[in-house]
């Protein structure tokens, strides 16, 4: 009870500590759009009638690097319109001082003087388009996704045009924005705008409006377009037919090419169909969801799933709408994934994802205060060839799957307040085998409110949902008894495996306050998962079972002194429970950050864990004890937008019976040319885990402290290091090539291998009998038994190198190759041969060209 106690004594201390002020917005600002009058060439040079008849806007303030000081150089914009597009000119003087201009790909406007436009035509007060051109004339754009400066969706691809002209006192910018490209609604007579100019030298940040530097808001403090009701709803239908072809080759492990060259070809169409004001049909037929960029290479040692960015353009494109207030029902990467079937063979050739046959999606607005997002999707069957003492055999892996996804949300009045609901379906087409692996149908759902009161000073959150699944109780089985659940547990009451049943069912909620402004800021929440909740079909789940909590809070300074630019401090506290009322480990941490003027600056945080009893550690077993431990973790970053930028992480580790040891990384980014771009990413692991759980052996004489099962851990060693290097070459705006590679290599060597004493305790009792050979410890221990050898040594190379070429608005050609090496052997072995296995282990290469083209009709 005291626990519980200290919970809310921590929550009244924060409430009390933020004296709360709710900033709003300076006197609204306005700008006129103009009329085109005769054409406009966007080439930079705003000389056409139009720029010398605009009405033009000049009141701008620093945000960087001291709020609402004058600009150290003034700046110019206007804005028309004609039937099909907005046209945005804006002049930038720089008093002679040489401009920042590095050429860099579409979408990167780093170290490069850049002008932006936020437009937000719902005046949602939350949701803003941004279009952004650097002096050398990169084109960038990206969807703010909240009322928050640095929530973006950089996936968003319009297509549009900009052109830019440098001079000796400065540059100027001239952008056209196809009506088209946006939603808006008709008659409105005015949409939220705003302007912003950053210069890399000086870090200065340059608004029309700011928003505060101690605010978390963004769209809610924007000024007025008027005049923008005679703007008629703009024609939207785009085809995007696109055809590629390519070269598949493995190697052997000798190093000379193995099996022929497979080729590969694939043609197929994506459509996009604007539908009234606010909603976009996207649909694809046969869809080309290969990625460009491999997923980065990890050694998992944990029970749970590695969760992995989404890469694929149609899934990342508007995926924030699908994303709830509190917690996310739909992870785009299980469409089209890797099979989730298990197989029991000598050897296993299978495909690494399923194949979408097809998908549309539908996102956008139904009317003025509505936002509304769906997918359907079906994907394909999958096979693998597997050999079985010595017959080689087709075993189907993967069905025929249908899925759904839908989100609506209603706008609450300004400063992103909603209420949303969220649904997701998927069912599958089973045959026997399969049936006994996977559940039929899985169905989850939720509602969520986000309240922001006092002008989004504050903000409140909660959210309710479920789930259900049903299929065979083999299949529901499977689930059960599956990290998220761990129903099989000896010791829990509170949960039960029942081997018949055919459905699963189980519920979620969350309850959270945050102060988002002001010198103290501050968040809690609190979570309960049911045991039974499960949505891994179409989302993901850690665990169920949890009763969490936390709280947060914080000292911000944001005022620039002599020494500091700003700074921070603060600290927090978390823990739970689980359903059955086993208190879990809990965490205090404090933190400190600050920022140079500068703008370099470092941070730290200081991470005390404290002992409990773990639900998951024996993996399906009994209660485990964690004992207790701390972190340090250290960052530090150089001055930004330097021709030499940096920044470095170093983590130490010290705990009873989890790891000892520590990590750093490091990034360097250096541009040799305006032209070259090259980043390094080096990073290394050295740590020793106490207790690194290896299996469970059932059948063995396991003791009664232990429920008649052995649940054998060992100290790992571990040794892993690995790096990063980008190399990027932009030709034009238009036309760049971008090089990665990652080698990797991670050791791991077990020893003292023992097993859990008794339940509630992290005391292993260590094996005196053990033999390592063919693979395998044998152990004897009263009775004798065998494991598989635990030690590991995986190394892997993984490359592209990428050519884009914008042909023409829209319409891109690519020309890509890829290569991916691995090797996983039993064993450890640390030394120097080590280096080059990367680049020599046997791999597979392919080499592609695609060209897409965009016709709006």
């Amino acid at each position: 009870m005291s626990s519980r106690v200290g919970w809310f004594a921590i929550v009244a201390i924060a409430l009390g500590a933020s004296r709360a002020r709710a900033d709003q917005p300076a006197p609204l600002k306005t700008i006129a759009l103009g009329q085109v009058d005769g054409p406009v060439h966007i080439d930079g040079a705003l000389d056409e009638p139009t720029w010398q008849r605009a009405t033009w806007t000049s009141d701008f303030a620093d945000k960087e690097p001291i709020y609402g000081a004058a600009p150290a150089h003034p700046m110019q914009v206007a804005i028309a319109r004609d039937d099909h597009a907005l046209y945005v000119a804006a002049r930038m003087e720089s008093g002679g001082d040489p401009v920042a201009a590095p050429l860099t790909r579409r979408d990167d406007t780093s170290q490069a003087e850049r002008f932006i436009v936020s437009l937000d035509p719902y005046r949602t007060r939350r949701f803003a388009y941004s279009f952004a051109v650097t002096a050398a004339g990169t084109r960038a754009d990206w969807i703010h996704t909240d009322d928050d400066e640095r929530a973006r969706d950089a996936s968003w691809n319009p297509v549009w045009s900009a052109a830019v002209h440098r001079g000796a006192t400065g540059w100027t910018a001239e952008l056209r924005i196809p009506l088209g490209q946006l939603r808006y609604p008709a008659g409105a007579a005015a949409w939220g705008i705003d302007f912003n100019r950053y210069v890399p030298p000086t870090h200065e940040d340059v608004f029309w409006i700011a928003v505060p530097r101690d605010r978390t808001a963004w769209a809610s403090f924007f000024g007025e377009l008027r005049d923008t009701a005679a703007i008629a709803p703009a024609r939207r239908f785009e085809l995007m037919p696109y055809a590629a072809a390519g070269v598949e080759v493995t190697e052997a492990p000798s190093g000379q090419l193995g099996r022929a060259a497979r080729p590969l070809g694939n043609v197929g169409a994506d459509a996009r169909l604007g539908l009234g004001a606010g909603l976009t049909l996207d649909a694809t037929i046969n869809p080309d969801f290969g990625q460009v960029e491999a997923d980065p290479a990890v050694v998992n040692l944990t029970a749970f799933e590695v969760r992995l960015p989404e890469r694929r353009p149609f899934f990342v494109e508007g995926q924030t709408i699908f994303q709830t207030a509190v917690r996310n029902y739909f992870y785009s990467r299980r469409i089209g994934g890797i099979p989730r079937t298990t197989l029991d063979a000598d050897e296993v050739d299978a495909p690494s994802q399923t194949r979408i046959l097809g998908a549309a999606k539908l996102t956008g607005r139904a009317g003025d205060h509505t936002n509304v997002g769906a997918i359907a999707a079906v994907t394909g069957p999958a096979d693998a060839a597997i050999v079985v003492g010595g017959a080689r055999s087709e075993v189907r892996i993967a069905p025929t799957t249908a899925w759904g996804v839908g989100r609506v949300e209603r706008e609450l009045g300004g400063a992103g307040a909603s209420i949303g609901a969220s649904a997701t379906a998927v069912a599958r087409d089973l045959d026997p085998a399969l049936a006994m692996q996977l559940v039929r149908t899985a169905l989850t759902g939720g509602v969520d409110l986000r309240l922001r009161p006092r002008g989004g000073a504050y903000e409140l959150t909660a959210d309710i949902g479920g789930s259900l699944i049903a299929g065979e109780p083999a299949a529901i089985g499977a689930v059960a008894t599956a990290s998220a659940h761990y129903f099989q547990r000896p010791d829990q009451p509170h949960v039960r495996l029942d081997p018949t049943a055919r459905t699963m069912a189980g519920w979620c909620a969350d309850l959270g306050a945050a102060h988002r402004g002001g010198a103290w800021q501050w968040s809690t929440g609190v979570t309960a998962e049911s045991p039974g909740l499960e949505t891994n079909d179409a989302g993901t789940l850690m665990s169920a079972d949890d009763l969490d909590g936390f709280v947060e809070i914080g000292r911000v300074e944001t005022d620039p002194g002599d020494r500091l630019q700003s700074w921070r401090i603060g600290g927090g506290v978390e823990g739970g429970w689980n359903f059955g009322g086993v208190r879990k480990p809990a965490a205090v941490h404090t933190d400190v950050s600050f920022s140079l003027p500068s703008f370099a600056g470092a941070s730290a945080q200081a991470i005390a864990n404290l002992p409990g009893l773990s639900d998951d550690l024996t993996r399906g077993g009994p209660l485990m004890a964690e004992g207790a431990g701390g972190s340090l973790v250290v960052n530090a970053n150089g001055v930004p937008n330097r021709p030499v930028t940096w920044n470095a992480t170093g983590q130490v580790n010290w705990h009873q019976t989890r790891a000892r040891g520590g990590q750093a990384s490091a990034t360097m980014t250096i541009l040799p040319s305006e032209r070259v771009r090259l980043s390094i990413t080096p990073r290394a692991v050295w740590q020793r885990i106490a207790q690194q759980y290896l299996t469970t052996v059932s059948d063995a004489g396991g003791g009664a402290a232990t429920f008649g099962s052995r649940y054998l851990f060992a100290a790992l060693d571990q040794r892993e290091v690995a790096a990063q290097l980008r190399v990027g070459v932009a030709l034009t705006p238009d036309l760049a090539i971008d090089a990665y590679v990652e080698p990797f290599v991670s050791v791991g060597r077990f020893t003292g291998i023992g097993e859990l004493a008794a339940a509630r305790t992290h005391d292993v009792r260590r094996y005196t009998q053990t033999a390592r050979g063919d693979g395998t410890v044998a152990i004897t221990d009263g009775t004798a038994f065998a494991i598989d050898d635990p030690d590991f040594t995986a190394v892997s190379l993984r490359s592209t190198l990428v050519l884009r070429w914008e042909l023409a608005p829209g319409s891109v050609l690519w020309a890509v190759w890829q290569e991916q090496r691995g090797d996983n052997r039993l064993g450890a072995r640390w030394d120097a041969s080590l280096a080059g296995r990367p680049f020599t282990t046997a791999g597979e290469h392919v080499l592609a060209v695609k060209l897409a083209w965009w016709f709006a009709p």
